[in-house]
């Protein structure tokens, strides 16, 4: 009795488990809470007094070990443009913002075009013996990839791959270009190989994309690749869509892109993953001191404030000062620099190479290193005015200066002419980018804080609020046209027959040139022309055409529809004809209008022969 009564027990609760897990929903997936950061630029403040509750960076370390310590994030990944163009990062070239990831646990950070102000090179050293991966899998130097392409992270018992894909605005300095070959490889050829190796490698990760491209490209990217389970985009990815700003974008399929540019905190997203990865939230935290704090953060901490002093000590030296004159520093200041020193027609940044600041006292070269934004080579080239025109209508186009209302110097824009060009070379890299072609260049070798310390040592232009000095400049064009042609006609036909109407009726010799310099001198406000001229054209023994000329014309370029001109003319011949060399002078005073599309002359003046034979002189008006 006891025996079947202990079997019947049994079944009565087995039959219990059995529907009580019935009725219980579906295990779910395992969540992965991700901090992100993006854009930090490198940006540690300048004294280490009070960084705890002072520096950007530090602030957002803090929060995001408050969160880890709390069990509210499991992995911490960089969206790019970390390293530059902080003056710390800077000046450490890089290693300090290298420790920072370090320290705080960084599982990657995506290499975007900011990063490559502190060359490639260095980064790629820098990335060597660190747990922090620097990640990119189209940044190419030669046939070999640059940096890693993905990582391996575990993540709930399973594997998350992390892929990175660097921006195609990502260019590197010109020196590192074409020393050791460095380029860009297509994103979705580099993404494919790096999505294989990973399905060789893990078949069941999940893959998480970094992308710096924009919206619209990780969108191309994410059909042309469903095994990503989900897109990140910052750094140099804004979100920028169809003239708005997106934070997510949800895809048909259930994946999404979640776009993290803010630099000013840090995000949480908290994700499921199952048999794909799902969006639960995304939150943005402003960064605020947070603590406790631990070792590792005391041991960075310690070595950021030996980082700062040393920083200090070697560039709190002054280049100039400004005494009691408030100045101020931005892009305006540079590109007219670029047109002094380099003798440029027109000067081209991109917006924002220089932080604009102002100082009154002191100027030192820390200053210079915190304010300077992109630190480029400088390129000198020409453009056409066509090119110039487009350059200008572009929506993306760089800051220019030189060029007002279609006019260079105070003289309209010609389209054929060439015209002497400075810019920095992320500007020049635009500038091709709009023409859609590849433009020679000159390339100074001397790069934008060293021009702008060079200058507060020596004649400081930068210092000066009016540059209008720069047109006032003379400068000087050679315009040569030389032309040379040769006619021989052959006639043949009988006496019966008559010549066609316009061909010749007999056979003659023709040979003739029609030359011309034009050598101009001008500045902002005066132009002085000479122009030699002949035209010599025999046929036969018959002189069609022997005029030998030389004119100077003065322009005062003074008023913007009334210019004055006054222009003086000899004429004689090249051969002598009948045993003399006749000599006529023109002298003409008169004024050209300009207004909008209308243009017109009026002058008076006279002409005179003066030798073989000399005559009285002839009065009239020049329309």
């Amino acid at each position: 009795m006891n025996a079947l009564g202990s079997s019947v027990n049994l079944k009565i609760l087995a039959t219990v488990l059995f529907l009580t897990a019935a009725c219980l929903p579906a295990q779910a997936g395992q969540i992965l809470t991700i901090a992100v950061t993006s854009n930090l630029e490198g940006r540690f403040s300048p004294d280490e007094k009070n960084q705890d509750d002072t520096d950007p960076l530090l602030l957002i370390a803090q929060g995001i070990q408050a969160e880890r310590r709390a069990g509210r994030a499991d992995l911490y990944l960089d969206m790019g443009n970390a390293f530059y163009p902080g003056a710390l990062s800077k000046y450490s070239m890089g290693s300090v913002m290298m420790d920072y990831l370090e320290y705080f646990g960084c599982e990657a950070s995506l290499v975007s075009s900011g990063d490559l102000g502190i060359r490639a090179e260095s980064l790629a050293f820098l990335q060597e013996g660190k747990k922090t991966r620097l990640l990119s899998a189209n940044l190419m130097k030669g046939d070999a990839r640059m940096f890693a392409p993905y990582v391996l992270v575990p993540a709930g018992g399973g594997t998350v791959a992390l892929v990175g894909l660097s921006s195609h605005n990502a260019r590197v300095d010109v020196a590192e270009e074409r020393v050791h070959n460095i380029k860009l490889a297509p994103e979705s050829e580099a993404l494919g190989a790096a999505l294989a190796e990973i399905r060789a490698a893990r078949p069941d990760a999940r893959v998480i994309l970094l992308s710096g491209l924009g919206m619209k490209d990780t969108i191309a990217l994410l059909a042309a690749f469903p095994g990503i389970g989900l897109a990140l985009c910052g750094g140099d990815g804004t979100g920028a869509l169809y003239g708005g700003t997106a934070s997510r974008i949800d895809l048909a399929d259930g994946r999404s892109i979640l776009c993290m540019p803010d630099a000013g905190g840090y995000y949480l997203a908290s994700l499921e993953l199952d048999e794909k990865i799902t969006v639960r939230s995304v939150v943005r935290k402003e960064a605020a001191p947070a603590g406790p704090r631990d070792m590792r953060y005391l041991e960075f901490t310690d070595r950021l404030s030996l980082w700062k002093k040393k920083y200090r000590e070697e560039e709190d030296i002054a280049l100039a000062d400004t005494g009691g004159r408030e100045i101020t520093l931005d892009d305006a200041k540079l590109l007219a620099l670029l047109r002094e020193r380099y003798g440029a027609e027109v000067a081209a940044l991109d917006k924002g190479t220089l932080t604009a600041s102002t100082f009154k006292g002191p100027i030192r070269n820390s200053d210079i290193l915190r304010g300077v934004n992109q630190d480029n080579a400088i390129f000198i080239y020409t453009l056409s005015g066509d090119d110039l025109r487009k350059i200008m209508q572009a929506a993306d186009g760089p800051e220019l200066q030189g060029i007002r209302d279609d006019m260079i110097a105070g003289y309209p824009l010609e389209a054929a002419r060439p015209y002497r060009v400075a810019s920095t070379q992320a500007a020049h890299a635009r500038i091709s980018r709009i023409l859609q072609g590849d433009i020679p260049y000159e390339n100074s070798w001397q790069y934008v804080t060293e021009l702008l310390a060079l200058d507060l040592q020596g004649e400081g232009t930068v210092l000066r609020d009016d540059h209008a000095y720069i047109e006032r400049r003379f400068r000087m064009t050679v315009d040569v046209v030389l032309s040379n042609f040769l006619d021989n006609s052959l006639v043949q036909r009988s006496e019966s027959l008559e010549a066609p109407p316009g061909k010749p009726t007999e056979t003659y010799h023709k040979w003739g040139m029609e030359n011309r310099i034009d050598v101009t001198v001008y500045n902002r406000y005066h132009q002085f022309i000479f122009t030699p001229y002949m035209l010599y054209i025999k046929q036969d023994e018959l002189y069609l055409q022997n005029l030998l000329r030389g004119t100077f014309v003065y322009n005062l370029n003074l008023h913007e529809i009334v210019k004055p001109y006054h222009k003086s003319q000899c004429d004689t011949v090249v051969r002598e004809t009948n045993g003399e060399r006749p000599v006529v002078i023109r002298e003409t005073l008169g004024s050209n209008f300009i207004w909008k599309t209308f243009s017109a002359k009026l002058g008076a003046g006279f002409e005179k022969p003066v030798h073989e034979p000399v005559g009285s002189p002839r009065y009239g008006i020049e329309t």
